[in-house]
């Protein structure tokens, strides 16, 4: 709120993320695809679903200076723009020359980490990936870039040698993310999380830990109710093989849980409460189609999680599991970036698929795209 006299003029923002739990981190925050409405599937000339006549659209949007999207470079530039297509719609309805001008006007701060992962493409390429990328964006050349380069973990231990310690971390996943740490070739031709890339890892790991802990207390399983909106369609899709079908965004369908496990929610349910993509919660008790659980930071077991959903987030003990090498861009030094101190995090690699031909020690890839990094 900015004074001048008696007069008082206000400065109204907006502050949006990406991913769910990252909202919780920022004050007052909302995530952008609800506050903006993003169609689920975007395209080229994409619209929000926000009109101009709309209360979002009269009262919020219009209303706010600036706008702050924190983890911007999560999402897609497609995403971007239809963003920006909304924001001209709305705000030459005051000034017929906003129409032509980015974002309507509005001075937007962008936030995020290149080294971090990039927009999820389905089964996209490199090149399809990296065209995706925030920095890709036809309004790019306009973006005024500031590095925040200052540690604040490291300022704030007052031990010199944990202090070095940290500082020699933070360079270390610096390196890794820019895809500079040492390379190694092969001449010849408590824990709070357990971290993995696949979601068939995550479900395999769940499974045996629900098996082996609180012993004494009966394992409940939870089956999905399958089938298809269209009943003409049931005939080509059977209840058996709806039942096998295991996609990313949705529960396996059987479940198996414990009274006390801990499990994680898939969507957001009310972020202003803290149930988003990514809460963990304790289980406290089951009913025939309600289970009670207490938040813990869901509708998965979250012994175990895929490493993207950790972004965002610090943890205190870290296990990282790594059956296979990491493969999309960013995804090592996410994982490695989400604990205070290397003593924090634990690795696991395959024996078989980690070892280099003379060399000692065990090694995973480290994958970057060097074309987004600023």
């Amino acid at each position: 709120m900015d004074e001048a006299g008696n007069n008082y003029t206000l400065r109204c923002h907006l502050a949006v993320v990406t991913s769910g739990t990252a909202a919780l981190l920022l004050d007052g925050g909302c995530i952008a695809h609800s506050t903006f409405a993003i169609p689920l599937d975007v395209y080229e000339d994409t619209y929000c679903s926000i009109t101009p006549k709309s209360d979002k659209g009269r009262k919020l949007l219009r209303e706010a200076q600036f706008i702050v999207w924190d983890e911007a470079s999560m999402v897609s530039k497609d995403t971007i723009h239809a963003v920006d297509h909304t924001l001209r719609d709305l705000m030459h309805h005051q000034d017929a020359a906003l129409k032509h001008v980015q974002f309507g006007g509005k001075i937007v701060i962008f936030g995020g980490d290149f080294r971090q992962v990039l927009p999820v493409i389905r089964n996209g390429t490199k090149a399809q990936i990296v065209n995706q990328s925030l920095n890709q964006a036809n309004f790019w050349n306009q973006v005024t870039i500031h590095h925040l380069r200052p540690n604040i973990q490291v300022q704030q231990v007052s031990n010199i040698n944990d202090a070095n310690t940290l500082c020699g971390f933070s360079e270390y996943l610096l390196r890794i993310g820019d895809g500079s740490e040492s390379v190694a070739t092969d001449t010849e031709d408590r824990v709070h999380a357990i971290l993995t890339p696949k979601n068939k890892n995550v479900a395999d790991i769940n499974d045996l830990i629900i098996e082996r802990l609180y012993p004494g207390r009966d394992i409940e399983e939870f089956l999905s109710a399958d089938s298809m909106a269209d009943p003409e369609d049931q005939l080509s899709y059977p209840t058996k093989l709806l039942n096998e079908l295991n996609p990313s965004s949705l529960l396996p369908h059987k479940l198996k849980l414990r009274l006390g496990c801990l499990v994680m929610l898939l969507h957001n349910l009310n972020p202003s409460k803290g149930l988003c993509n990514g809460t963990q919660l304790i289980s406290r008790s089951f009913h025939w189609y309600v289970t009670e659980a207490e938040i813990v930071t869901g509708s998965h077991a979250a012994f175990t999680m895929t490493i993207n959903k950790v972004q965002g987030q610090t943890m205190d003990q870290v296990g990282l599991y790594l059956p296979e090498h990491p493969f999309p861009h960013g995804l090592l030094y996410v994982a490695m970036s989400c604990v205070h101190t290397p003593r924090s995090i634990h690795i696991t690699l395959n024996r078989d698929s980690s070892s280099i031909n003379r060399l000692l020690g065990f090694y995973t890839r480290n994958v970057v795209y060097r074309e987004v990094l600023l």
